[in-house]
């Protein structure tokens, strides 16, 4: 786990980057008009915060329906996922229960909630920025997160996508592919496999 009172010390960090995405979050804002949208993103994306960090890995970035997190080693990435997939499947049950009561309380349901996890492997370089509202922060960017956050695109529904650099280091079975994606820019392509865990996102 990183220190975010040591990293300024650091020029970069040798990592596994981790990216998480919340599916068709265009439409649970739209659902989402009881005004309750940013406790819902909040309470599906904390999971996977925990996650991270209960396998030696930190989050380094929010988006408004995602996080970056960067972990260790494969292994450790490849655990974080199998806790974040355990966690949607309990919010989507407690969820579908909450609903089945005949409480209108969360009609994102409706829509279908979702995550997308996408990897790689590489070197982050270490900087920092500032805003007058955020203060002082930690700002780590580099191949590994901007892979990631491309091949997330990729696939359909809930998803673990693996980029090639971290394929190659990874302990586990399940890995499916390599495939191959379009990126929005002429002639960038990525390549990245799917991570089978289709057993821990549903019963």
């Amino acid at each position: 786990m990183l220190n975010r009172r040591t990293i300024h010390k650091k020029h970069s960090v040798s990592c596994v980057a981790l990216v998480v995405d919340i599916n068709g979050s265009e439409k649970l804002i739209a659902a989402g008009a009881d005004g309750l949208t940013g406790q819902f993103f909040r309470d599906l994306l904390a999971g996977g915060i925990k996650a991270v960090e209960e396998c030696n890995g930190s989050g380094i970035s929010f988006t408004g329906d995602g996080f970056q997190a960067v972990l260790p080693t494969e292994k450790d990435a490849a655990h974080a996922c199998w806790h974040i997939a355990r966690d949607l499947r309990k919010i989507r049950e407690y969820l579908s229960d909450t609903c089945e009561d005949g409480s209108p309380a969360w009609p994102q349901m409706e829509v279908g909630v979702g995550l997308k996890i996408a990897i790689e492997r590489g070197v982050l370089e270490v900087s920092s920025i500032h805003s007058s509202f955020l203060g002082e922060l930690p700002f780590l960017l580099g191949e590994p997160t901007v892979y990631a956050s491309r091949i997330l695109a990729f696939g359909e529904g809930d998803r673990c996508l693996v980029g090639p650099k971290a394929a190659a280091n990874w302990e586990y079975g399940a890995l499916v592919g390599p495939y191959e994606g379009k990126g929005k820019h002429k002639g960038l392509n990525y390549t990245y496999y799917f991570y089978d865990l289709d057993d821990l996102w549903e019963d």
